[in-house]
């Protein structure tokens, strides 16, 4: 019956009814109170009712992460895949969240099957690593990212985190080599700058990580995580009843040069060991 049908056989003026809004709009709206309520089962069956209405998959995915119920987002991601297959950043956050719950050996299929499907994504390479990592399979880990940055080489993630593999097993000279080389790379990307610098204070250089981060500083006003690694540089350099120089200096001129590479082997060397890493790694 139409809205006009039902103010005549009522006398309603049409003013006085309410909007009647499309089947999916309101079945969208059903999926919030569901997923609020824990009911996940009916949610997902409200949703499969939509098809490949993303707005209302994004809705529900909206809720979850407001509601940080992992394992749930996972099970909610991973139906969102079976319609829309095609998109690199659910099959993401279907395979972290995967990660998160289940595991890395769990993870690590999906993060394979995402860089057979999305080869040109840092993000699915960088994923397995972390996997890599988290399941004690340091070797393959950095194999991986050595492997992640001869393909895609301009992406400052997989850079970052090949230093970091080195960081976290304790090996600082080579991390600090490996930062450095990001630093070169990607000159406006303080991160780089503070691993060399946290590299060079664990290697007990507390004066040149100190100098580093002013630099830093100077090059990246209140960049947030530059005054935490100060003070604990500060404070190693205590420790280890090292005086820091603390004047203030200009490093305008450094800043406007090319970015020092004297932690870095010569260039050939350089490439050699992106695509092969060093040994001594």
């Amino acid at each position: 019956m139409t809205q006009q049908a039902i103010s005549a056989e009522h006398d309603l003026a049409p003013a006085e009814l309410p909007p009647v809004r499309p089947l999916e709009h309101r079945s969208a709206d059903r999926i919030e109170p569901l997923l609020q309520d824990g009911d996940l089962a009916s949610a997902l069956k409200e949703a499969d009712a939509l098809g490949a209405n993303r707005e209302a998959w994004d809705r529900g995915l909206a809720i979850l992460e407001r509601l940080d119920d992992v394992p749930v987002i996972a099970a909610w991601t991973a139906a969102m895949r079976t319609y829309f297959p095609e998109d690199a950043r659910l099959a993401a956050a279907n395979a972290w969240t995967t990660t998160h719950t289940d595991g890395p050996e769990a993870g690590m299929p999906l993060w394979q099957a995402g860089i057979a499907q999305f080869p040109n994504e840092p993000e699915m390479r960088r994923g397995l690593a972390v996997a890599l990592g988290h399941a004690g399979r340091r070797d393959e880990q950095d194999a991986a990212l050595a492997e992640a940055i001869r393909r895609l080489p301009d992406s400052p993630e997989l850079h970052l985190a090949w230093a970091e593999c080195a960081a976290e097993r304790g090996d600082f000279g080579t991390a600090a080599e490996r930062y450095e080389r990001g630093r070169s790379t990607f000159p406006d990307s303080p991160p780089f700058y503070l691993g060399v610098a946290d590299m060079l204070s664990r290697l007990g250089q507390h004066q040149d990580a100190y100098v580093l981060l002013q630099v830093t500083e100077q090059g990246f006003p209140g960049f947030p995580q530059t005054a935490p690694l100060t003070a604990i540089v500060r404070e190693r350099a205590e420790q280890a009843g090292a005086t820091l120089n603390e004047e203030p200096q200009d490093f305008s001129a450094l800043l406007q040069s090319e970015p020092a590479s004297s932690l870095l082997p010569p260039a050939s060397e350089t490439e050699t060991s992106v695509a092969e890493p060093d040994p001594r790694d």
